[in-house]
């Protein structure tokens, strides 16, 4: 609590207020994260105790408005206007606030709008910008040109830009009481539409390349985050990326699994954290020591996505030549130690995004394919672990279990509306949809067995 107070009170010197966003840092320190959660606390004594929160008053004494009772971003809107009267701008709401940002501007008029209906605290703070009730009530909305406008978020971009280093803002996201999430996701959507002049996404490029990248926003946003939790260190791949918290792990090793299928500025981007094709086709997942589960406890998944296409053939060629085929593995099995149920989920995901992209076969198809023809079957993976077991209890001259049974009959009952492969694999297993199923017998399943 102490180290809190203490960035906080340096951080109101600074900016005249605690009107953070969860994501400001203050000399390192994640005060954003901090008073958030200070807020949440705040509110949950509040709602349970009459007694104040124990940081109220200590924080109250920073900044009387830490935690109002109206929503965080009026607050970084209001410190953007009262910065702008600091600097000695008089806001006129008779003119439409002449000198304004666009932004600032209009959000200045909305406030005049609502004036009768916002909290007199609300009121309090526009009055020591020098609105009142009556200057309310004179108030015209901002006019600009949309050059000026589309500069207004220029400039915001640019700031942002050199502050984080990117423009991978979420559309949430707000900048210095500026909704620049919003106002990007407009220009990309224009961009995209082929409607945003060539100047203006000239102008964005400038300030980072990929502002509008082709593969999407969320690749981006955790590229970035994930280069920054990195902090430039040296990824180790063959490693696992030893040192990383577990979901920047996880991605990376995704994107060593699906590199030759990236787009070329996502191999660039990578090379950038250390990775080359090389690198990428080297990764291999975290070796980790395993406790043995207790009797009965079921097995613990995988926390790491596993390695590349050519660091897991070699398993599962073992697997299907032991198992006939890749049907039963399920996504937690482990084989020889390598996470082989995940790797194959890994391996279907990256296929089925291969086709849906470029409406070609996966380059890989092949090889899995060799080992089972139904590795990733168009119907659901859960379907075919089932079909697998039960084949295999029948080459086995064993009866049926009650659930095998039980999906015998769905199968039968819904035989119309299967894949015509699936019927073809019913088949060779003798259920077909002229075979009798009274209630006692309710299906006959390859004549030869005692079922």
């Amino acid at each position: 609590m102490e180290t809190g107070l203490y960035f906080a009170r340096s951080y109101a010197a600074l900016h005249g207020d605690l009107n953070t966003s969860p994501s400001d840092r203050h000399e390192d320190f994640p005060i954003g994260t901090w008073l958030s959660r200070q807020r949440r606390q705040a509110n949950l004594h509040n709602s349970k105790f009459t007694s104040p929160y124990p940081a109220d008053p200590l924080l109250a004494a920073i900044d009387p408005w830490w935690n109002p009772p109206w929503n965080a971003d009026w607050q970084i809107n209001h410190r953007a206007a009262r910065k702008l009267v600091e600097d000695g701008l008089d806001l006129l709401p008779k003119q439409g606030f002449p000198g304004t940002p666009d932004w600032t501007g209009q959000w200045l008029y909305a406030q005049c709008v609502d004036h009768p209906h916002l909290h007199p605290g609300q009121q309090h703070k526009l009055a020591q910008l020098g609105i009142t009730a009556a200057d309310a009530r004179t108030a015209r909305p901002r006019r600009v040109t949309q050059q000026a406008s589309f500069d207004t978020g220029l400039d915001h971009a640019r700031s942002y830009a050199a502050r984080y280093g990117h423009l991978a803002v979420p559309r949430s996201e707000s900048h210095n009481g500026y909704q620049l999430g919003t106002w990007l996701a407009d220009k990309r959507k224009r961009a995209t539409d082929g409607r945003l002049p060539r100047n203006r996404a000239d102008a964005l490029n400038t300030i980072d390349p990929w502002w509008n990248p082709p593969w999407g926003l969320p690749w981006q946003t955790a590229y970035h985050t994930v280069k920054a939790e990195n902090r430039g260190r040296t990824l180790n791949t063959a490693a696992g990326f030893p040192g990383l918290p577990p979901d920047a792990t996880r991605w990376l090793l995704t994107q060593c699994i699906n590199y030759d299928d990236l787009h070329p500025g996502q191999q660039q981007l990578l090379t950038h954290l250390g990775i080359t094709s090389k690198d990428a086709h080297a990764a291999r997942p975290q070796q980790e020591t395993r406790r043995r589960p207790r009797a009965g406890a079921s097995r613990p998944r995988p926390t790491t996505v596993s390695s590349s296409i050519d660091g897991g053939l070699p398993y599962a060629r073992s697997y299907a030549h032991t198992h006939d085929g890749l049907g039963t593995a399920h996504y937690d099995t482990e084989h020889n130690g390598f996470p082989l149920g995940w790797w194959l989920y890994e391996q279907r995901k990256r296929a089925n995004a291969h086709v849906r992209r470029t409406g070609q076969p996966w380059p890989h198809e092949h090889a899995l394919a060799a080992l089972d023809p139904w590795w990733n079957p168009p119907w659901r993976i859960s379907w075919q672990h089932t079909y697998t077991g039960l084949r295999s209890t029948l080459a086995e001259d064993q009866r049926p279990s009650a659930s095998q049974r039980r999906w015998l009959t769905t199968q039968h009952t819904n035989w119309h509306t299967l894949h015509p492969d699936q019927r073809t694999l019913l088949t060779a297993i003798s259920l077909n949809p002229t075979n009798e199923h009274p209630s006692s017998d309710p299906f006959k399943v390859n004549s030869n067995q005692n079922t």
